[in-house]
């Protein structure tokens, strides 16, 4: 997916909620809980408050937090993976890429703490991936990845799901 703002896009949050209807999602290798049925994405962006940051970001930073819609709230995400030949990338079209602070940061939910984020503010609009989960405060967040490319999506580049690529939930957390 790409955000196609003069803005830069941050945080790629996928969560549930109640089904839109916008198109199947099979193609992209996402998986749900038993019987769901995936009928599109929605989004929702926020504005960036940079205040109290020691260093802002000169551009106008943007939260976005994806959402995978299902035909019954019940139901929910627990794997995004790349398939053979149906990779998924999230990216940006700023040229200075996606925003990475340069404290604190985290590749997903699973290490990022409101703890972190008060020291270090700018760690809030750090760029990450989760699901369902904005930060591991409770320390049983579990997300577990299997060959990302973090340097490229760290370096404020596009994150690539190839195939046998992923993060997923695990063990108390798909419940």
């Amino acid at each position: 997916m790409t955000q196609t703002s003069p803005t830069t896009t941050r945080r790629v949050t996928c969560l549930s909620k109640a089904a839109m209807g916008l198109g199947c999602l099979t193609m992209f290798g996402l998986a749900s809980t038993a019987n769901a049925t995936a009928t599109g994405f929605s989004f929702d962006t926020t504005l960036v408050d940079q205040t109290g940051w020691s260093s802002s970001d000169p551009r106008t930073l943007v939260s976005v937090k994806i959402y995978i819609d299902f035909d019954d709230t019940f139901d929910r995400l627990v794997i995004v993976n790349g398939k053979p030949g149906l990779n998924l990338t999230l990216s940006t079209d700023d040229a200075a890429g996606f925003f990475q602070s340069a404290n604190a940061s985290s590749n997903t939910s699973d290490t990022r703490t409101s703890a972190a984020i008060a020291v270090f503010p700018s760690a809030e609009a750090d760029s990450y991936v989760s699901i369902g989960l904005l930060n591991n405060d409770s320390g049983t967040d579990a997300i577990i990845t299997t060959g990302m490319d973090w340097a490229t999506f760290n370096g404020g580049g596009p994150l690539h799901a190839r195939h046998r690529s992923r993060w997923r939930l695990v063990g108390d957390a798909r419940r």
